[in-house]
C-alpha cells in the first residue's frame, strides 16, 4: 500500500465528523478538498476490492476498508499521519 493510502485512512480512526476529517486531510496533503474527497470516496463502504497501481505495481485495498460507524470504536494503537512519513 501506497503511504498516502495508509495516511488518508489513519485519518479515520478518531471518530470525527467526515468534513473535519476531510479538512485535515487536504491541509496535510496541501490538496484542496474535493480532490481529497475523490481520493478517499472509493474505499467507503466499497463492496468489492480497489485496485491501485503505483510505480508499474498493482495493490489490492479490500473490501469495506472504511466504514461508517454510528457508535465510537475503540483502537489498541492511534496512528497518526506523520507514522506514515519517510525520507
Amino acid at each position: 500500500m501506497h503511504p498516502i493510502h495508509a495516511i488518508m485512512f489513519s485519518a479515520f480512526q478518531h471518530n470525527e465528523p467526515w468534513e473535519t476529517v476531510i479538512a485535515r486531510l487536504s491541509n496535510f496533503l496541501e490538496r484542496p478538498k474535493e480532490a481529497v474527497e475523490a481520493l478517499i470516496r472509493p474505499f467507503i463502504e466499497n463492496p468489492e476490492n480497489v485496485y491501485v497501481e503505483q510505480g508499474g505495481h498493482q495493490f489490492r485495498i479490500p473490501k469495506n476498508i472504511l466504514i461508517k460507524s454510528e457508535k465510537p470504536i475503540s483502537y489498541e494503537r492511534i496512528f497518526r499521519t506523520d507514522d506514515f512519513l519517510f525520507d
